[in-house]
C-alpha cells in the first residue's frame, strides 16, 4: 500500500472525527480501486473511530488521542471455485474469536476484536441460557444440556472470566482477562518494540469460548480450555501482511503458537472441504499475496449447510440464529447502553454480509424489533438486579421496569410500557392489536426478570 494511500486514508477519517456528523459513509482509494467506509463515531473507554463496512477495510479505526490509525482484520468471503491456486498458502481455520493486539504510539498496549477497538467482553452464546432455551427438539435439547454441563465444569475453574447477567441469561467473557492466561506476564513489555510496528492477529479458543459452527455443536469445539493461535501478523506501516515465513519467525520471537499450514498438491476446494471434515476443523483460510484483499474462506458443507440462508434468502427471510448472532456482535460493538438506533444501524451492516440488501430492507421492521427487545431485555434484567441488591419489593420492581425504565429510556416506549397498555385498554377494542402487541412485547422482555426474581425466591 503507498504512502499516498495512507496519507489519505488518516485525512478521511481525521476530518470525519472533526465533524459534527456520527455516521457518514464515504469512498476512498484504496490497492487501485473505490472501497466504501461506513464510519461510525464510538466514545467508550475512549474516543475513536471505526469503519464498519464489511470489505478489506474492516475495522480500521482512528484513534484521536495518539492521531494513530489502527488497521483491523479484512472481512474474508467464501470461495467459491472448484479449482484453488497450487502456489495458494492455506492454513486452517480455527473456531473461536479474532483478537488482535499492539502497541500504540503513546506506548499503551491494545487488545481488540473485530467489532470494537478496545478490549470488550464479547457475547459467549452457547453458555447463555438466552439463546440455549431457543434450541428445540430432541437434538436441540441434547445440545442445550451438553453446554450447561460444559459451563458448568469451565465456571468451576475460571468463573473470573465472565460476566454473567441473570441466571445465565447472559454470559460475557472478558477477553483481556482470559489472554492473561496465556501471554507470559513480560510479553508486553519484552516485545513492546514489535507490537508498536505490527498488529498481531490471533484466535482465542478452547472451552471457555464455544461457539457454534454445524448443526450439532461439534465442529470446532476444543478438549482444551483456553489458547491463542495467531493467523495472521500486519505491517502498520505498509498495511500488508507478513507472509508466512516471517510470520513463524516473529511468532517465535513472540512466543505464540502459530496455525497449521496444509499442503495439498492438488488442491480443490471440494479437497479442502473434506480435509476440514477430517481434522473436525471449521475451515480453512486461503491467501494467494499479503495484501488485504488476498483471502478466502473455505469451509466445510456441514457449516456451510447449518447456515441455511440460501434457502432463506430464496423465501425473503432471515434465519433467526443469523439475527440473534448479527444482535450479539452488536451489542459487543455498540456497548448495551447504546441507542437502539445505533445498534440497528450496526446489526444491518452485520446481516448485509450474509444477505442481500433487499433482504435486509424487506425485514426492516422485523430486525428493529427484535433489536428492542434484546436491548431492553438485558436492560430490564440489570436494573432488576439492581433493585435486588437494594432490597426493593417486589412491586417496587415492577413498577419501575413496567413505568418508571421507559421514562428513562424513550425508545423503550414504543416495547415495554404498561402505563400506555393500560390507556389503551381503556379505550375499547378498537386498538386491540397494538394491546396485544405491547403485551406480548412486554411479556417477552420481562420474563427472564421473573425468572431471576423468582430463583432469587422474590416472586
Amino acid at each position: 500500500m503507498s504512502l499516498r494511500d495512507l496519507t489519505n486514508l488518516k485525512k478521511t477519517l481525521k476530518e470525519f472525527w472533526e465533524s459534527s456528523s456520527k455516521r457518514e459513509i464515504c469512498r476512498v482509494d484504496f490497492l487501485g480501486k473505490e472501497v466504501k467506509l461506513i464510519l461510525v463515531k464510538r466514545k467508550k473507554p475512549k474516543p475513536y473511530v471505526i469503519n464498519v463496512s464489511q470489505n478489506e477495510l474492516f475495522g480500521l479505526a482512528y484513534v484521536p488521542e495518539v492521531d494513530e490509525v489502527i488497521p483491523g482484520y479484512p472481512h474474508l468471503n467464501n470461495w467459491r471455485h472448484d479449482k484453488v491456486p497450487r502456489d495458494a498458502l492455506v492454513e486452517v481455520k480455527l473456531n473461536g474469536t479474532n483478537i488482535g493486539l499492539t502497541v500504540l504510539e503513546n506506548e499503551e498496549k491494545l487488545i481488540r476484536t473485530r467489532q470494537s477497538l478496545f478490549s470488550p467482553e464479547f457475547p459467549v452464546m452457547l453458555y447463555s441460557e438466552s439463546f440455549l432455551k431457543q434450541l428445540k427438539g430432541p437434538e436441540g435439547k441434547k445440545i442445550a444440556d451438553k453446554f450447561r454441563k460444559l459451563r458448568s465444569e469451565v465456571f468451576s475453574k475460571y468463573s473470573d472470566l465472565y460476566r454473567v447477567v441473570g441466571d445465565y441469561e447472559y454470559v460475557y467473557l472478558k477477553s483481556e482477562e482470559a489472554l492473561k492466561l496465556v501471554l507470559p506476564e513480560s510479553f508486553w513489555e519484552k516485545n513492546r518494540d514489535i507490537l508498536k510496528k505490527h498488529i498481531v492477529f490471533g484466535e482465542l479458543v478452547g472451552r471457555i469460548n464455544p461457539i457454534q459452527v454445524d448443526e450439532n455443536a461439534s465442529i470446532g469445539i476444543y478438549s482444551f480450555d483456553l489458547d491463542y493461535y495467531v493467523f495472521d501478523i500486519l505491517d502498520k506501516s505498509t498495511f500488508t501482511f507478513l507472509p508466512r515465513e516471517s510470520k513463524v519467525e516473529l511468532c517465535n520471537k513472540l512466543g505464540l503458537k502459530v496455525v497449521k499450514e496444509y499442503s495439498i498438491s492438488e488442491p480443490t476446494l471440494d479437497s479442502l472441504r473434506m480435509l476440514a471434515l477430517q481434522i473436525n476443523e471449521e475451515g480453512f483460510v486461503m491467501k494467494l499475496s499479503v495484501s488485504l484483499n488476498s483471502r478466502w474462506k473455505i469451509k466445510s458443507e456441514q457449516v456451510l449447510e447449518f447456515a441455511k440462508r440460501g434457502w432463506a434468502i430464496q423465501k425473503g427471510l432471515i434465519l433467526l440464529e443469523d439475527l440473534t448472532n448479527a444482535i450479539n456482535r452488536g451489542l459487543e460493538a455498540v456497548g448495551r447502553e447504546a441507542h437502539i438506533d445505533t445498534l440497528f444501524e450496526v446489526v444491518q451492516e452485520e446481516l448485509k454480509t450474509d444477505y442481500p440488501i433487499e433482504v435486509v430492507k424487506r425485514n426492516y421492521r422485523r430486525i428493529r424489533e427484535s433489536c428492542a427487545i434484546e436491548l431492553a431485555k438485558i436492560v430490564a434484567l440489570e436494573e432488576a438486579e439492581r433493585m435486588v441488591r437494594e432490597g426493593k419489593s417486589k412491586s417496587e420492581i415492577f413498577r419501575e421496569l413496567n413505568i418508571v425504565l421507559p421514562k428513562k429510556l424513550p425508545w423503550l416506549r414504543e416495547w415495554i410500557d404498561f402505563k400506555t397498555e393500560k390507556a389503551l385498554r381503556k379505550r375499547g377494542n378498537k386498538d386491540k392489536k397494538r394491546i396485544e402487541a405491547l403485551k406480548r412485547r412486554r411479556k417477552r422482555i420481562i420474563q427472564p426478570v421473573i425468572s431471576y426474581l423468582l430463583k432469587k425466591k422474590i416472586v
